[in-house]
């Protein structure tokens, strides 16, 4: 809680929803910033999870990472009935596009079962991540806040190997395109140039990630220049956390 009361005295902060499916990364891609080191054996997110992200000396972000297990679906409306939300952020694990896997696989062959199975395990789990972001996106107080979705990508390797994974712009572009179809990316309401997809991995290069970050930050305080809320940011928090 100290580290939200501190941020009610600034301003500057924009404050931005974290979705994802349990087990997906986005605690992970959250608390990153805060170790600057991948981090293993997380607790599953129970209820929320803050962390105040400075992204240079002007941008910077609340982050609220809300756990989507069903019995807290109904806390949700909480926070952006209370908060002035300036961005959503949805991550969906997904993974390795099969042409990129089979290069890998074809110089790795004993890893091969370990692979599909774990690609068959995400592709299940992706349809659902799918239904879940429709229905926060269509949300009517979330409606127009500019959507960020986050392509989580699992590389079989990610958790033994030590060095950065190494994602081509082609191999970038390759993907969003196919998730954003599969996502029925197209037909999520916002305005033109409101809803973007990046390409993500915890093992990917710290100034990728920060990319990343600076991208919503943009969003975000774009939002929040343009929609002014009824009341206060920090006037909603305090109520909203009864600290005040």
């Amino acid at each position: 809680m100290g580290v939200v009361q501190s941020l009610l005295q600034d301003t500057n902060y924009s404050h931005v929803l974290l979705f994802g499916l349990p087990g997906h990364g986005k605690t992970s891609l959250l608390l990153y910033n805060k170790a600057h080191s991948v981090q293993t054996n997380i607790e599953p997110t129970l209820g929320y999870n803050f962390e105040a992200i400075p992204v240079d000396d002007k941008l910077k972000l609340g982050v609220w990472d809300l756990c989507m297990e069903n019995q807290f679906r109904k806390t949700w409306r909480l926070f952006y009935e209370k908060i002035f939300v300036q961005c959503i952020i949805f991550i969906v694990k997904v993974p390795r596009l099969k042409f990129y896997l089979n290069e890998q696989m074809d110089k790795e062959r004993d890893k091969v079962d370990k692979v599909l199975e774990e690609t068959e395990k995400l592709e299940d789990a992706f349809g659902l991540a799918t239904k879940e972001l429709h229905y926060i996106a269509n949300e009517d107080l979330l409606r127009e806040v500019p959507l960020m979705i986050i392509l989580n990508i699992y590389d079989y390797d990610v958790k033994t190997s030590t060095k950065p994974l190494i994602i081509t712009e082609k191999e970038r572009l390759e993907t969003k395109n196919e998730y954003k179809e599969l996502l029925d990316f197209d037909i999520i309401p916002r305005e033109k140039g409101k809803k973007k997809v990046a390409v993500y991995s915890p093992k990917m290069e710290t100034k990728m990630k920060l990319s990343i970050w600076r991208k919503i930050a943009e969003l975000a305080t774009e939002y929040k220049n343009r929609k002014k809320p009824e009341e206060s940011t920090t006037a909603k928090i305090k109520n909203f956390l009864k600290l005040g």
